[in-house]
């Protein structure tokens, strides 16, 4: 279940962190119902999808590595490296956030709502939709790693009209240094994961479904979430 936990928070934070690479737009009115209730509940996930509760301090836990290797990784295109500050990384675990997991389809579902009302910027997307990723082994991280990542606009059915949707795609490996002077354990990395993105009110509004080593995601399900996530809001008080 920690594993399952922290692919989830992994994708949490990917979500939380679309907010410094928006462009801001007006606020039309934001709702009075406090943000943790606009968040989806328990029974409001598709059926299977279990709530998993993060606490603020295990989302800091599974980010912290995020900041270790910022000054061992080397992002080809230079531009497209995430600036990860300590700063961002507070203010992306302190977004109001709800995940879920099912079994069943292997696929980790989570909401973020952002106070920002913001919106993709495109002209970036489009200059970063492939990128490679490099890692050099440390003291702190005895490992290497090289993962090519592509990110693309999708189409998926059942999505709310106006939603953004972002496909990444991840494929590499990551070699484990071996101990007295035998070879390193080398390890395939496959990253699947969906981003809807969704201006609601004055708030933006992200959903992400990740699968387990590059699994086959559930769509329908992300539909569903993020149409569900973007009703919630839109109808409250």
């Amino acid at each position: 279940m920690r594993t399952l936990r922290q692919t989830v928070a992994v994708g949490a934070v990917a979500a939380a962190l679309v907010v410094p690479a928006a462009v801001a737009q007006a606020d039309p009115g934001r709702p009075t119902t406090p943000v943790d209730q606009l968040l989806l509940a328990d029974g409001e996930f598709p059926a299977g999808y279990e709530v998993m509760p993060l606490t603020v301090a295990e989302r800091l836990e599974m980010i912290a590595p995020l900041n270790q290797f910022a000054d061992k990784l080397k992002v080809t295109p230079a531009e497209c490296a995430p600036k990860v500050t300590p700063a961002l990384q507070q203010k992306a675990s302190d977004l109001p956030m709800v995940s879920a997991f099912s079994d069943r389809t292997t696929t980790g579902l989570v909401e973020v709502l952002s106070p920002e009302p913001t919106a993709v910027n495109r002209a970036n997307l489009q200059r970063c939709s492939d990128v490679t990723v490099e890692l050099q082994p440390s003291e702190q991280v005895p490992a290497k790693a090289l993962i090519n990542i592509s990110l693309s606009l999708v189409n998926v059915p059942g999505t709310p009209a106006g939603a953004t949707v972002i496909a990444t795609r991840g494929t590499g490996t990551v070699t484990i240094n071996g101990k007295d002077g035998k070879p390193g354990k080398q390890r395939k990395v496959d990253v699947n994961q969906l981003e809807g993105v969704a201006q609601v009110r004055g708030y933006t509004v992200v959903v992400t479904a990740s699968g387990s080593q590059g699994g086959r995601l559930d769509r329908p399900g992300f539909a569903q979430t993020l149409t569900k996530a973007v009703d919630k809001v839109r109808a409250a008080k």
